[in-house]
């Protein structure tokens, strides 16, 4: 990953534009992990609420 960045910025990429995008990037990774472990949660809930859940609805 270093050695990919370093020919990033020997491309002319600005190092403080690729660590915002870097930084931009996980938060985006880590708010699509939050959203499934969520949505897990909640068909979780609704299979114990209705034992007849479908995901088909």
């Amino acid at each position: 990953m270093a050695e990919l960045i370093q020919e990033m910025v020997n491309y002319g990429i600005s190092p403080t534009f690729l660590a915002i995008a870097l930084f931009l990037w996980r938060i985006e990774k880590r708010i699509t992990i939050i959203e499934t472990r969520v949505e897990t949660l909640f068909d979780r809930v609704r299979r114990k609420i209705s034992p007849h859940y479908d995901d088909n609805d």
